[in-house]
């Protein structure tokens, strides 16, 4: 059976809307199938996907007024995730400007960071 999400090993709340989990990502993440045959990766959407996601569940007291989803302003893609990998999702979501960031990472590298707009 497939997962939609990793499994977080462990959390570290560092403020009010600020929070870093430890993502297993593991080779039966439903993501990974079919991305691709041979070479599994996790895809940018899953990504941001996932990022948005823990955030809600993460910052529900702040998150619920913020309204829709509304786009990406800024997405880097550095270094490929796969499976096998522990790293590190950075999380902050800023209240005044409607904004999550968030980054993927782990002691030697970024693998992705990106900026989320809310309406």
């Amino acid at each position: 059976m497939s997962r939609s999400r990793p499994i977080v090993q462990a959390q570290e709340k560092l403020g009010e809307s600020e929070t870093k989990l430890w993502l297993n990502i593991s080779d039966d993440l439903s993501c990974l199938s079919g991305h691709f045959p041979g070479n599994p990766v996790v895809p940018g959407v899953a990504q941001v996907h996932w990022a948005e996601s823990f955030a809600r569940e993460n910052f529900n007291h702040t998150m619920p007024e913020i309204g829709s989803f509304s786009g990406l302003e800024v997405i880097k893609f550095q270094n490929i995730i796969l499976p096998g990998l522990i790293i590190a999702l950075n999380l902050k979501f800023n209240q005044e400007k409607n904004k999550l960031y968030f980054s993927y990472v782990d002691e030697d590298k970024t693998y992705s960071n990106g900026r989320i707009a809310y309406t």
